[in-house]
């Protein structure tokens, strides 16, 4: 598993796709989560229809929160703490 510091170093090389996904959770909720995940295995998580889906299965989720519009704090913290910019995923 990763230490938090290598995690972070790992998010900031931009060496595997972060990836937003948008979904509704077991309590009908909207919700989003970013993913540190090659796409190979985003492919494979969207190719399942109508289950539940783990992602921490698939990836390492980077941030998270309820809504399917990501709020401007979390897009700052995604760009102050690894250089990432939630936008670009639109």
């Amino acid at each position: 598993m990763f230490t938090i510091s290598h995690l972070d170093k790992l998010i900031k090389s931009s060496q595997t796709p972060i990836h937003l996904v948008k979904s509704i959770d077991d309590n009908n909720r909207k919700c989003f989560f970013f993913v540190m995940a090659s796409k190979l295995k985003i492919r494979a998580m969207q190719s399942i229809k109508n289950g539940m889906v783990n992602l921490s299965e698939y990836g390492v989720i980077v941030a998270s929160g309820f809504g399917h519009e990501v709020p401007v704090e979390t897009k700052l913290m995604l760009m102050e703490k690894y250089g990432f910019d939630a936008d670009s995923l639109k």
